[in-house]
């Protein structure tokens, strides 16, 4: 579902996070838990993992990550979009702006644009006016 090689838990991401460059991923339910678990993506180790990514890259994306987490889905959007500009390979952002999409409200005539191609779809149950 990540598009991504490398999950860890946060007792793993505390133990590598000085050796390894790491970001926040997803809270999730574990089986046996009352409450979400938080997962990390291991990116690669310091210092070659650095030069992998744009400058202020995990930043953008930290904010990315927080707004959806709050519920601002709208503007989660628009960072998970320049978070793929910056990086069109990344699996996980690629997830996140689908998971937006499917969570905005959508308004009678508004078309969305298809992920990664730019063109647009007729809303489903939405029938165009003149």
């Amino acid at each position: 579902e990540y598009r991504t090689r490398i999950i860890v838990g946060d007792e793993t991401r505390r133990r590598v996070e000085e050796e390894f460059v790491v970001r926040s991923l997803d809270l999730v339910a574990l089986r046996g838990l009352s409450r979400a678990t938080a997962i990390f993506e291991l990116l690669g180790k310091r210092p070659e993992a650095d030069g992998l990514l744009p400058t202020g890259y995990l930043a953008a994306w930290e904010e990315a990550v927080t707004l959806y987490r709050e519920g601002h889905y709208e503007l989660a959007q628009i960072r998970f979009e320049r978070c793929l500009e910056a990086r069109p390979e990344d699996g996980p952002a690629r997830l996140y702006l689908e998971r937006c999409v499917g969570r905005i409200p959508l308004q009678e005539g508004v078309t969305l644009p298809l992920v990664g191609q730019g063109g647009g779809r007729p809303v489903p149950g939405i029938e165009d006016r003149p």
